[in-house]
């Protein structure tokens, strides 16, 4: 399928139905499905916006046709192949005097007030693999919020 995106010659169907994790619908997809309605303005889409666990969800009952989400899923059912490469990065607001260098230790990280992703997001699994992977034990969450926009305006502390 990816060479079909930069072929103008191929055809697409007039309708695709698909569904993306909030973080991908909020930064990604917008741009693609612009670039792609250049080059196919016939195409409609019906695009749904939920964490990456419910998007799996909707593919296994069929309400939609394929889905883009963060982080690995272990789900037999499905297949998955790799669309994008991000990175995640710890963020804080620029009134925080305790964070004064760059990099943190993870005495400190486990200590500090955090935001986090709810449970079924693919942002909050890839942390919490990179966590245990790192014999982190915990964090310190104060919210749990279920969008990184909405966490944006969430760095006060």
């Amino acid at each position: 399928m990816d060479e079909q995106f930069l072929h103008k010659k191929e055809t697409f169907p007039t309708y695709i139905n698909f569904g993306v994790s909030t973080t991908i619908s909020n930064y990604v997809i917008p741009k693609v499905v612009a670039k792609f309605r250049v080059q196919f303005p016939q195409t409609k889409f019906n695009i749904i916006s939920n964490n990456s666990e419910n998007i799996e969800q909707l593919i296994l009952h069929e309400e939609i046709d394929f889905g883009i989400t963060e982080g690995r899923s272990t789900n037999p059912k499905l297949q998955f192949k790799k669309f994008i490469k991000d990175e995640i990065v710890l963020v804080t607001s620029i009134h925080n005097k305790a964070i004064k260098k760059d990099v943190i230790d993870t005495e400190t990280l486990q200590k500090i007030p955090m935001i986090e992703r709810e449970k079924g997001s693919g942002t909050k699994e890839i942390i919490d693999q990179f966590l245990a992977n790192n014999d982190i034990k915990s964090l310190n969450p104060l919210v749990t919020l279920n969008s990184t926009e909405a966490i944006k305006p969430s760095i006060i502390f």
